[in-house]
């Protein structure tokens, strides 16, 4: 089994709820980045390969399919804002636990409100104990595995190499490109009480719909409606 799954559960039993309640968020927030479940958590996210048939195999067992989009999204977290991997981490944690990522839910959503919506993870990470780990860390994903640090996408996961001869006149080049979609089936979505496409969409702090114009008859005007009543600007494109 892959560290993702054992690392996820630790996390859980490791938090009292307590602290995402409490009064003072950056400390909060810091006793979260500082501790050393959130280190061994945030490296299985970075090491494993969420794009592989086990990895997807392992989250159906474990009944927690619904978490898989977070952790393959989580695993360039280091440079997301905290508004973000917060609400990606609450999301993967409510597939292992409704009640714990219920907790960690309103906990992304206090950050989001908050001076430290748009702070980097990793400007956190490097104020904190283990400064010259995730140094070093950054240092060693750079050559390694480049997207950890700087992701083209979340939803994309690029790798290749190159040879060529030592005068450079031949040169030989592979690259490979891997793709995830997340396909959710879930009625009445544009009623404001369901929070499915809020909570997809709150952490970036706006949406862009592309829509064909029967939709917008039919649904323009709903749509319009849920991203107001969310406070989340909405850029329709009919």
């Amino acid at each position: 089994m892959t560290k993702t799954i054992p690392a996820v559960r630790a996390f859980i039993g490791a938090f009292d709820s307590a602290l995402l309640v409490g009064e003072d968020l950056s400390h909060s927030v810091n006793t979260v980045c500082f501790s050393p479940c959130f280190k061994d958590l945030l490296l299985a996210l970075i090491e494993n390969d969420a794009f592989s048939p086990e990895m997807g195999h392992q989250f159906s067992a474990a009944g927690a399919i619904e978490g898989l989009s977070a952790c393959r999204r989580l695993r360039s977290g280091l440079n997301s804002s905290l508004s973000s991997f917060f609400t990606l981490l609450s999301e993967l944690l409510s597939a292992f636990d409704a009640s714990v990522g219920t907790a960690w839910s309103k906990f992304a959503a206090k950050v989001q409100q908050s001076s430290l919506a748009k702070k980097r993870l990793l400007s956190v990470l490097l104020s904190g104990p283990d400064e010259a780990f995730y140094a070093a860390l950054v240092d060693q994903l750079i050559v390694g595995d480049p997207h950890a640090v700087h992701p083209p996408s979340s939803y994309r996961q690029s790798a290749g190499f190159v040879v060529s001869t030592e005068d450079d006149q031949s040169v030989e080049a592979v690259m490979t490109h891997s793709t995830f979609t997340s396909i959710r089936v879930v009625e009445d979505s544009l009623e404001p009480h369901q929070t499915l496409l809020k909570d997809m969409y709150s952490a970036s702090g706006h949406c862009v719909c592309l829509i064909d114009q029967n939709v917008e008859r039919f649904y323009g005007e709903k749509l319009e409606h849920y991203y107001d009543f969310h406070g989340i600007p909405l850029d329709k494109l009919v």
